[in-house]
């Protein structure tokens, strides 16, 4: 295996299906990718190897499960952590969250999920690599450009990093938005007159947008109070039943 490439840690208890993505993954992503069978040797694998994101693949929902997130996120610190399972709904997905998982996909979905793991480990380089450079993130350093539903990946990551600062988007429609964050919160966010969790609804159901991130910019006004993994589920919901709306009604 490369010594340059970037390494992912998989814990799967079924050899077979973790091999197999393995594969997946080293293909598509020119990644290394180190297999595991259980919690404690993958948490290990991951202080001993420095990977760049781990995936964890839970054959059952129960409460050793969500224990093993636990221990992984404990391991990992900020890096993505995603798992996967036969079939995923709301209340599942959001209890894997608070757990510490970064998300959680329907293994169906995999390969077309493997787009947004393989965004979140090149985020995550770059954002080593300046680090490395010397000296904070310049205004508007991190840009990212976004279709329907991604908005969400691009706000986990910079939570996820820590920083603090503004995040401003623009989308196809001229229309425009700002998200503000500190630390690992988001704090507020507008579009429009929209403010909160609608306003990040709205901007989530935009079919297509780009964003600048403005490391340092904050501001007084607070219109979130909710973890980001709660206001993320929220706001798919409600982008989901604007967009039903807007179907139903045959107009926007």
């Amino acid at each position: 295996m490369g010594a340059e490439n970037p390494r992912i840690v998989l814990l799967d208890q079924d050899s077979a299906k973790a091999q197999s993505l393995a594969k997946t993954l080293e293909a598509a992503a020119e990644c290394d990718v180190e297999t595991h069978g259980d919690a404690a040797t993958a948490a290990a694998a991951v202080v001993d190897s420095g990977p760049v994101a781990v995936m964890y693949g839970c054959r059952e929902i129960s409460s050793h499960a969500l224990d093993g997130v636990t221990l992984l996120r404990e391991a990992v610190g900020r890096l993505p952590l995603v798992a996967y399972t036969d079939s995923v709904h709301a209340v599942m997905r959001l209890r894997f969250m608070e757990a510490g998982a970064d998300e959680l996909f329907s293994e169906n979905v995999l390969p077309q999920a493997l787009p947004q793991v393989l965004t979140w480990v090149q985020a995550i380089r770059e954002t080593e690599e300046t680090k490395t450079e010397g000296g904070p993130a310049g205004e508007g350093q991190m840009y990212f450009q976004f279709k329907e539903g991604e908005l969400s990946n691009v706000l986990q990551f910079i939570c996820m990093t820590s920083r603090t600062g503004e995040l401003a988007l623009e989308f196809d429609d001229d229309t425009a938005g700002s998200v503000y964050v500190c630390d690992n919160t988001l704090t507020h966010a507008a579009y429009g007159k929209r403010l909160g969790v609608e306003a990040v609804a709205r901007m989530i159901g935009r079919e297509r947008g780009e964003a600048r991130f403005f490391e340092g910019h904050t501001t007084p006004e607070v219109t979130n109070d909710k973890p980001v993994s709660q206001l993320l589920i929220e706001a798919s919901v409600m982008a989901d039943e604007l967009k039903a709306g807007q179907s139903s009604s045959g107009g926007t």
